[in-house]
């Protein structure tokens, strides 16, 4: 199971043990429950034109520290992303939940796409956040003439295992 997303126009890869999701079904209806271990994002490159491309590793490590550190995720204090949230199992999902980012809990409601197919289950999606309902302000460089957007664009393929498989 893995999922990546892009940040901007950067790519990052929560897999493995970084990456928990917890599905539970009850008839029609779904809770879910992701978490993510901040400290083991993995930084996978620049997208450019559909493509990832690798970045010079000291870009990388000043990104990595800048995500991180305490004016965006302040990985020290608050280890894990987490979703919560529930709703309807169908070929196209709406979940309505909460995000807890950076010790901050907000609604977020997310759109998905379930598919099973011969015991296996994949994921799709897509949400757009505002770092800012976080307390996370914009990025900004050189005196201001360098500001990213408050908008963060989230993609994820999740392909789901029942647990001891």
């Amino acid at each position: 199971t893995g999922s990546e997303w892009m940040a901007h126009d950067l790519c990052f890869r929560a897999q493995g043990p970084s990456l928990e999701v917890e599905v539970n079904r009850q008839g029609d209806q779904l809770s879910v429950e992701s978490r993510i271990a901040v400290q083991e994002l993995q930084l996978r490159g620049q997208v450019m034109a559909d493509r990832i491309a690798p970045m010079k590793p000291r870009d990388a490590a000043e990104i990595r520290k800048n995500m991180l550190g305490e004016r965006v995720l302040a990985a020290h204090r608050h280890p894990r992303v987490t979703f919560r949230g529930q709703g309807a199992l169908g070929p196209e999902l709406t979940l309505s939940g909460e995000l807890d980012l950076r010790g901050v809990v907000r609604p977020l409601t997310v759109r998905a796409v379930w598919n099973q197919r011969d015991g296996c289950v994949t994921v799709r999606g897509e949400v757009v956040l505002q770092p800012t309902n976080w307390g996370i302000e914009p990025y900004s460089a050189l005196l201001g003439a360098l500001r990213l957007k408050d908008e963060v664009r989230l993609t994820w393929s999740l392909r789901l295992a029942p647990v001891g498989i």
